[in-house]
C-alpha cells in the first residue's frame, strides 16, 4: 500500500520508532495496555530481537498545535496527492497540528546500560536527533521531537536470585499531525492551500508556481505530476449607485477578470468590456442605469 494513503500518525510512530533505534540502538515498542513485559516479549521474538534492552512508548495525550498558521485550512481543504495507478484518482488529506506525548520506559539488565542511554537520552535531546520527516501524499513533512531533561532510575526489580532489571523512564512530545480518514476525489491540476500553511510545512524537492491575487511566486514542493498551485482566488464587487452607460472599474486583481453585471433588480445586462490593464476595466452599455459588477 502506497504510504500516502495510511493515516499519518501511523507514519510518524513508525519514523519516531525508526530513528530511536538509529539513535539509542534499542527497539521501541508503542504499548498501552497491561502485562507490558509479556507483550513486549512477544514482540521482540516475532522480530527475531533479543528480551533486552527494549523500550515502551505509552501514549499520554494529545494537544493540537498551532504551527504558524491556520490548522483549520489543512482540514476543510486538505493537501491533493498520491495518484493512483490510472492516474485517475487521487487522494485528499485532512490534516491538524497536534503534539503527542509518550511516557518512554526502557528495560535493560545492566547498570552500566543504565547510564550509557541516560547519557545518550540527554545528549540527543540537546542536538534534537529525534527529528525526522515523513512523505505523505506530495509533502515531505518535518516532525520535531522534544526530550524531557529527567530521567528517571528507580531500584531494580526483583531479589538476587531473580533476572536484574531497570527500568529508565523519561518523556518525550512528537510534534506532528493527525489525519481524517483520506477521500478520493478526480484527478486535479491545481493544490489550493493557503500561502502561509505552504511555506510553513516546508514542502520540498521540485518546483511550483504559487498564484496569489498580486504576486507569484516559486517555491520548492514535492510533486509527482507537474502542478500549478493557486492561493484562493480573489473577487471583486463594484457598486454604481448612479447610472451610467459607462463604468470605469479599478479592481486592483492584477489580472484581467471575468465580469458579471447586474441592474438594481438584480437582473443580469449585456455589457461590452474594455481592459485598460490588468487592474482597470471599462464596462459600457447601450443605456445609462446603476447596479453592480462582480469580477473573478
Amino acid at each position: 500500500m502506497d504510504n500516502s494513503q495510511n493515516p499519518i500518525e501511523a507514519l510518524i510512530n513508525s519514523g519516531l520508532a525508526k530513528h530511536f533505534y538509529r539513535v539509542f540502538e534499542v527497539p521501541l515498542l508503542f504499548y498501552n495496555g497491561a502485562d507490558v513485559k509479556n507483550v513486549a516479549a512477544e514482540r521482540l521474538k516475532k522480530k527475531g530481537l533479543p528480551a533486552y534492552p527494549y523500550a515502551v512508548a505509552r501514549t499520554a495525550g494529545y494537544v493540537r498545535t498551532q504551527n504558524g498558521y491556520k490548522p483549520n485550512t489543512l482540514l476543510r481543504r486538505g493537501l491533493y496527492g498520491g495518484l493512483s495507478q490510472d492516474s485517475k484518482l487521487t487522494y485528499q488529506l485532512n490534516m491538524v497540528p497536534v503534539t503527542t506525548t509518550f511516557e518512554i520506559i526502557m528495560y535493560v539488565q545492566d547498570f552500566p546500560t543504565v547510564r550509557k542511554w541516560g547519557k545518550q537520552w540527554l545528549m540527543s535531546g540537546t542536538r534534537n536527533d529525534l527529528n525526522f520527516s515523513v512523505t505523505y501524499g506530495i509533502a515531505d513533512i518535518d516532525i520535531r521531537v522534544q526530550l524531557d531533561e529527567n530521567v528517571n532510575v528507580p531500584p531494580r526489580e526483583g531479589g538476587a536470585t531473580e533476572v536484574k532489571e531497570y527500568q529508565l523512564q523519561s518523556n518525550l512530545m512528537v510534534q506532528g499531525y493527525m489525519s481524517d480518514p483520506l477521500k478520493r476525489a478526480q484527478v486535479v491540476d491545481t493544490l489550493e492551500v493557503e500561502l502561509d500553511v505552504v511555506r510553513d510545512l516546508g514542502l520540498r524537492g521540485g518546483e511550483v508556481t504559487l498564484m496569489t491575487s498580486m504576486k507569484e511566486y516559486t517555491v520548492p514542493t514535492v510533486v509527482e505530476v507537474p502542478v500549478k498551485v493557486y492561493v484562493t482566488d480573489s473577487t471583486y464587487v463594484h457598486d454604481q449607485p448612479v447610472a451610467s452607460s459607462a463604468w470605469v472599474i479599478t479592481h486592483n486583481l492584477a489580472k484581467y477578470p471575468s465580469v458579471t453585471v447586474v441592474d438594481v433588480s438584480g437582473n443580469q445586462v449585456s455589457a461590452a468590456v474594455n481592459y485598460v490593464n490588468n487592474n482597470v476595466v471599462i464596462v459600457t452599455f447601450a443605456s445609462a442605469f446603476a447596479g453592480k459588477a462582480y469580477l473573478n
